[in-house]
């Protein structure tokens, strides 16, 4: 079935959808009970919890080579059952198991009189049929945000799916090692290419155990979903700082569909998976709930901001130190501004972020207690140091710049004139300190991590500060009660700037670069869908050892070449004179008739190009290896082939199987 087939990908997306809804909505709901009515509140809070709960289980089950289905379902079954004993769990567990028994009872009692029934228990039970006709009432009003909201989503999902739902290459050279990482934990083997935070790569070993597909798949649909999500964390944060949807909307729509604006060619890394976008995810709403913590002091918001901070530190080193930046933005802002009265809970916060900093540091440790060393490339990256340019400032930096400003002076006014808790000081700071760290932090420390990793967080913040100066404007627009119905105005006035944005700027599916040929990537899971797991083996380059690995075998197309004689028996050893047993009978062998670049215009190509000329010389020998093999054993099958890419398949002989056929044939004839 051809990849980008509506079945193939409906059948795909639907295990994907069914396995992130049981692990990130459904279970969480009997793990975490997150206070107060906001639904956006309780789903960060749910989700950030249950990702670090993965995490440590995934850790733990991994370093005692236990990682496995039946491990993972009985720990959290366990965790569940043991909610439901404890903190009055269990009277919970009899009223749900009792009520409806007394629905049932009370409905007899009353003769089936439909009439008083529906009357008692819709009046009685809070009063539902009321609450129903409230919250019609409420969606109602609030039914063009939430239109508007909506078509901002389906546009950011199209995005950033498309890529994924129509080419089966991984996008980005990254993919490969999240790939082959997520396959080393389901084979229970941690830190294979040295200490690095495996968060992210458990989140997706976990969620690839209950989904039932191809790892490639969740490679696939984690990115755009993750890149989406973190949109979503942009309106949630926006419109609640604000108490505005339609500044919510502002920002989601400005880093959504306008993120290219700031991302530049990073903005490629949204429809691919990647550790450091996961963590983005939780960032800002991390912070939302430490500013709710700071002035309202409630523990729930504590424990939900100090979930995503854990996960930060576990995932992403260079968002953590963020995280760490914006938390101490928030602490600076409460200290400065609200000494008096935010004293305690500045020490509690700070003392929680200490905390996520230890748990963050364990795997740290984990790592050295198994004797690995700090992963090479993350270690290189680390202590890359040359002079770096001030970072040019365009049109929408301005524009975020002359917001923050505002905020700051808004924040300062009502501070000192009516002592109102506005979140604006504690936002402006946080911002105030990313752009300080954009703009200046690689110039004056000469860091390439600093210099080319910052953007990102800048692009985060910018939507942001672009939604509370929509929220001022359409509060001044309030004020003048232009309208007797100001959302209507203030719908039809954000329609207006995100149509003339669409229009003015070409937004196109994002589409990453690759690192092979997609059709290579498409026979790979036809490969894999025919054979049962190991039974097969790929001789390909470097990218299909991370596709192989853990579902069949991989050999690179130069051991080939240097291993197996052609004018032998088909894969015959030169030292052997039998076809090689050490390796599954099933060979398909990819022979790139043009071999795969990324655009010259790209950095990378400078890296690549060595890589590239060994290939081209690898598949001249091939060529002058298979006209052998053609002369000593005939023609090979050719399983596929297109202008560039071509793939032989060659079946050994399996003494086991031939084995087995005889026995049942023998049985067959004997009559039994």
């Amino acid at each position: 079935m051809p990849y980008a087939s509506f079945f193939n990908q409906f059948y795909h997306l639907s295990h994907f959808a069914f396995a992130f809804w049981l692990l990130f909505l459904f279970l969480p709901r009997f793990l975490f009970r997150p206070s107060g009515p906001d639904g956006g509140e309780r789903f960060f809070h749910r989700l950030a919890g249950i990702v670090l709960l993965y995490i440590g289980v995934g850790y733990t089950l991994a370093f005692i080579k236990l990682y496995e289905v039946l491990a993972l379902l009985a720990v959290l079954i366990l965790i569940i059952y043991r909610r439901s004993l404890f903190r009055k769990g269990g009277s919970r567990i009899g009223h749900t198991a009792s009520f409806p028994w007394v629905v049932f009872y009370d409905a007899l009692d009353l003769g089936f009189r439909l009439k008083l029934f529906w009357q008692r228990w819709f009046s009685h039970e809070g009063r539902l049929m009321s609450r129903g006709r409230e919250k019609f009432s409420h969606f109602r009003q609030e039914l063009s945000s939430k239109i508007l909201l909506l078509a901002v989503l389906a546009a950011a999902a199209y995005l950033r799916f498309y890529d994924a739902l129509i080419y089966a290459a991984p996008p980005l050279s990254d993919s490969y090692v999240t790939l082959a990482w997520m396959k080393y934990i389901e084979e229970r083997v941690l830190f294979h290419d040295g200490i690095y935070p495996q968060g992210f790569h458990i989140t997706l070993a976990t969620l690839h155990k209950f989904s039932g597909i191809d790892t490639l798949y969740v490679l696939k649909y984690m990115g755009p979903l993750v890149g989406l999500l973190i949109t979503v964390g942009l309106y949630f944060v926006t419109s609640r700082w604000t108490k505005n949807p339609f500044a919510g909307i502002v920002a989601a729509s400005f880093y959504g569909i306008f993120g290219f604006i700031w991302l530049g060619t990073d903005w490629e890394r949204q429809a691919a998976t990647n550790s450091q976008e996961f963590a983005l995810l939780f960032l800002l709403p991390s912070l939302y709930f430490y500013s709710r913590y700071l002035q309202g002091g409630r523990r729930g918001d504590l424990w939900a901001a100090w979930f995503g901070y854990a996960v930060i530190g576990l995932v992403h080193s260079f968002v953590f130190l963020y995280a760490g930046v914006g938390l101490g933005a928030f602490l600076f802002a409460a200290l400065l501004f609200h000494f008096r009265t935010l004293g305690k809970r500045v020490l509690v916060a700070a003392l929680s972020g200490i905390g996520a900093v230890l748990l963050s540091l364990l795997p740290l440790g984990l790592g050295k207690l198994l004797g690995r060393e700090i992963n090479h490339g993350a270690s290189e990256f680390l202590n890359s140091y040359g002079d770096v340019a001030f970072p040019v400032l365009h049109l929408w930096d301005y524009a975020g710049l002359t917001a923050l400003l505002l905020m700051l002076l808004i924040g300062l006014i009502l501070r000192f004139t009516s002592h109102q808790e506005r979140p604006e000081l504690f936002a402006g700071m946080m911002a105030l300190f990313f752009f300080l760290l954009y703009e200046l932090g690689g110039h004056y420390t000469g860091s390439v991590v600093l210099a080319t990793r910052s953007g990102s967080i800048w692009a985060l913040t910018v939507p942001l500060l672009l939604g509370f100066a929509w929220s001022y404007l359409a509060g001044g627009l309030r004020r003048l009660k232009f309208s007797s119905k100001p959302a209507r105005i203030e719908a039809i006035l954000l329609f207006i700037l995100l149509a003339g944005l669409a229009y003015h700027e070409e937004i196109k599916p994002i589409l990453p670069y690759k690192m092979e040929w997609n059709a290579g990537v498409e026979q790979y899971l036809r490969i894999a869908a025919t054979h049962r797991p190991l039974t097969w083996m790929i001789v390909s380059q470097n990218e299909g050892y991370d596709l192989a690995l853990g579902n069949g075998y991989h050999m690179y197309l130069g051991d080939f070449l240097a291993r197996y004689d052609p004018n032998r028996p088909p894969l015959t050893r030169a030292d052997t004179e039998e076809p090689d047993r050490d390796i599954p009978t099933e060979i398909y062998i990819y022979h790139e008739k043009k071999v795969f670049r990324v655009s010259r215009s790209m950095q990378i190509y400078q890296i690549l190009a060595p890589t590239y000329e060994r290939r081209e010389e690898e598949n001249r020998r091939f060529k002058e290896w298979l006209t052998a093999y053609r002369q000593a054993n005939g023609e090979p099958e050719i399983y596929y082939e297109d202008e560039v890419l071509a793939i032989y398949h060659i079946s050994l002989p399996n003494p086991e199987k031939e084995n087995r056929s005889r026995f049942w044939q023998g049985m067959a004839l004997s009559g039994r």
